[in-house]
């Protein structure tokens, strides 16, 4: 059993830890960009929620080059999906214009699309030459190396 001084010390102590941890967590968090001439600004269709998640990927065919890739959850559907509104992964060029990306359909041949999947709500990339996965809601992609693209 602890004495009661040792006690109250020892709740002081606590107290005074708990305020300092509350206190360090109330900071904000802000961000910023170095480069401010060479700003990449990319748009989508309003309502998409384009740019929901992205990865870069270096595709190593058919040509070596560096994509952004770019998940919109709420994208319409392409003609070959069989929905309205399915989500998308749009592969973007690293270029100063804002409207250089273009919508990219999966590689699974048969697939069911349905309305609403939230298609792009995941994206990513397994680095240099690596496939790409695209995730939606309880299901995932994965290319066949560049092949998504």
């Amino acid at each position: 059993r602890i004495p009661a001084p040792e006690r109250s010390t020892i709740m002081l102590f606590s107290q005074c830890a708990l305020l300092l941890t509350v206190w360090m967590l109330r900071v904000e968090v802000s961000s910023f960009n170095l480069d401010k001439q060479n700003v990449m600004n990319m748009h989508g269709e309003a309502g998409t929620l384009f740019g929901f998640s992205m990865a870069m990927h270096h595709q190593l065919k058919p040509s070596e080059e560096r994509v952004l890739l770019i998940g919109a959850p709420r994208a319409k559907a392409l003609p070959s999906q069989n929905a309205n509104i399915s989500g998308g992964l749009y592969r973007c060029k690293f270029t100063t214009q804002s409207h250089d990306c273009e919508q990219r359909p999966p590689n699974n041949p048969g697939q069911d699309y349905r309305e609403k999947q939230w298609l792009g709500v995941r994206v990513r990339s397994q680095g240099r030459g690596g496939k790409v996965v695209v995730k939606k809601h309880l299901v995932l992609f994965i290319s066949a190396g560049s092949n998504l693209l």
